[in-house]
């Protein structure tokens, strides 16, 4: 039987009930997302670009199931080269604090609640099941979140549900600024392949044109292998001309069939 079908849009939704559901999965996937979005909140800290590469987050925590599969997710997402796993707090300089819903405990303790804001800042409070006590007052579960701490200058971590800490090398080395050149530049190739309305199959020859011996140039050069292989570039050829098509200040190119 031919198993394939005309168009997708054809065809009918699948039954869900016959999909098997995995409450594991579910969860691996979430504490995925979660990485992910710390890993971007520290990259908008410290203003870094997503589509720059960099070379390895630190994830610190216990019991961290991870398979590859779900760190090449990671990687690709959050555009990083590596990840390493650390279990003990103890070796590094964290401290546990309590970051306090202020509207909802000030009303609630008066007087004493900025007592308790100092003790809470100091990770000084007992865990009562889902809730916590500090000064012999409980605090409910809706009422406070556990933060970890890096004791540092730098703004290169976040904290994850009060349980992990993720640690993101916020280094950019020359090699991997270049990379990063590389992958805008072919994203413009891309983008210029589309617009021209090639098919996605076609191959094209690809010239380039550059006003000055620079960085940008560098990392074009170094990295026109893998430029024309992800942008199906039969050859690549310097242009002593400016190309159609501007990419920056100092690179203009030409794409044809």
């Amino acid at each position: 039987m031919n198993s394939r079908v005309e168009s997708v849009h054809l065809e009918s939704f699948p039954d869900f009930n016959n999909i098997p559901f995995s409450k594991n999965i579910v969860d691996e996937m979430e504490f995925v997302r979660k990485i992910c979005s710390s890993i971007s909140s520290i990259r908008k800290k410290n203003s870094i670009k997503a589509r720059l590469p960099l070379q390895s987050v630190l994830i610190i925590g216990r019991k961290i199931n991870l398979n590859l599969e779900l760190q090449s997710i990671i990687k690709d997402e959050s555009n990083i080269k590596e990840i390493n796993f650390a279990e003990n707090f103890s070796d590094f300089d964290i401290q546990t604090i309590i970051n306090l819903d202020a509207k909802k405990v000030a009303k609630r303790i008066g007087k004493d609640f900025q007592a308790i804001l100092k003790q809470a800042k100091q990770g000084m409070f007992t865990q009562k099941g889902m809730s916590i006590e500090i000064l012999g007052y409980e605090i409910y579960s809706d009422e406070y979140e556990i933060q970890l701490k890096l004791n540092n200058e730098e703004n290169n971590y976040s904290s994850l549900d009060g349980k992990y800490l993720i640690i993101l090398d916020t280094k950019i080395t020359k090699s991997l600024e270049m990379e990063g050149i590389a992958r805008d530049f072919i994203r413009s190739v891309q983008n210029a392949r589309k617009e021209s309305s090639f098919d996605i199959a076609d191959k094209i020859t690809l010239k380039v044109h550059f006003k000055s011996e620079d960085l940008e140039k560098e990392a074009i050069m170094e990295n026109q292998d893998f430029i024309r292989s992800q942008v199906l570039a039969e050859s690549f050829e310097e242009l002593s001309n400016e190309g159609n098509i501007t990419f920056n200040e100092s690179i203009t190119f030409k794409v044809e069939k």
